[in-house]
């Protein structure tokens, strides 16, 4: 039986875009979670393999859903797992062989892009949009990204400054854990580093919209942000902080590297200096100092002049090898 491609993957884009029903959703998740664990460095032998087998998936799911009205969960289950048993027949050891797997809904349909400590690039999404990733920084998205009715990204963490390509007709959706930025054609910057605790959404044209989702609930930390203003989410707080700046500072790492260190700790900028100087870097800060915020603005130069002029500014001392750099709080 030869598969119809163009329902079985508008199906499978409703199921990753969260349109299908609830019940059906969690038929196929709890499924997923149960049989279908990928080995993250499959060969090519394995991907050609399995293309057979996400034929005979498509089509076993596809049956069961299509019969949905008039069936029970179990019996959808049912057809889920006699799906599970031609895929272990028919590939052997290519199912469940492995301990750092993914479920087959990333390994079908996300294309990750990600840079190291010290490195920045730029990237071309299939719809002419262009992403600058700063370093330390992880974006997945749709592989058939182009052709879905939604333009849809995953922002695991980091820095990244977006122009996206106008199209009224298929909004630019970015989620960040919790948080959905969403745009139809615009230039913004988005900041969400693991040890920040905040989520950071600066923009330089166009209007963009910021959500933040916490399961079915919605709450709207913005309905439009424009040009030169900036809207930061304190996770700890749950407090929303939108000013006006001129953004274009804030993104110029794009261009020249400079760091723009707009109240951060001595710790976060530690974690800062770490990842543009790919360098172990261990703080120590007293207690009456741990908290204390500082704003600076520093060029890419050579760690040592960079690390003299923090001296300056911070009134911190340092001690740098080839291996780690340790950085005191004033007293």
């Amino acid at each position: 039986m030869k598969v119809k491609k163009k329902s079985l993957n508008k199906y499978f884009r409703d199921y990753q875009l969260g349109r299908l029903a609830k019940e059906e959703k969690q038929v196929i998740d709890d499924w997923f979670n149960a049989h279908l664990q990928i080995n993250s460095s499959n060969s090519d032998e394995a991907e050609l393999s399995s293309s057979v087998v996400e034929q005979e998936i498509f089509i076993r799911i596809d049956r069961a859903i299509r019969k949905k009205s008039g069936k029970s969960r179990q019996t959808i289950l049912k057809w889920l797992n006699a799906a599970c048993l031609v895929m272990v027949l028919g590939t052997g050891a290519f199912l469940m062989r492995n301990a750092g797997q993914k479920q087959l809904q990333e390994h079908l349909f996300l294309k990750s892009y990600q840079t190291a400590r010290g490195e920045v690039k730029q990237i071309t999404l299939p719809d002419g949009t262009l992403i600058w990733m700063n370093a330390v920084t992880k974006i997945q998205l749709i592989s058939d990204f182009k052709a879905t009715g939604l333009r849809k990204l995953k922002f695991e963490y980091g820095e990244a400054f977006f122009k996206v390509k106008r199209d009224t007709l298929r909004p630019f959706s970015i989620s960040t854990g919790q948080y959905v930025t969403t745009v139809l054609g615009t230039s913004f910057n988005i900041r969400s580093y693991p040890e920040m605790n905040s989520y950071k959404v600066a923009v330089a044209s166009g209007k963009v919209k910021v959500d933040f989702r916490n399961g079915s609930a919605v709450k709207k930390l913005s309905e439009g942000l424009t040009k030169d203003q900036v809207l930061i989410f304190d996770a700890k707080t749950s407090k929303t902080l939108i000013f006006n700046t001129d953004v274009s500072r804030m993104s110029s790492w794009r261009a020249n590297r400079s760091m723009y260190l707009d109240g951060l700790t001595l710790n976060q900028i530690g974690q800062e200096l770490s990842r543009q100087y790919n360098i172990d870097v261990n703080v120590n800060s007293d207690n009456n100092q741990i908290a204390r915020k500082y704003s600076i603005e520093l060029r890419h130069y050579d760690l040592n002049t960079v690390l003299r002029r923090l001296v300056l500014k911070t009134g911190m001392n340092y001690q740098l090898t080839d291996k780690l750099l340790t950085l005191n709080s004033s007293r």
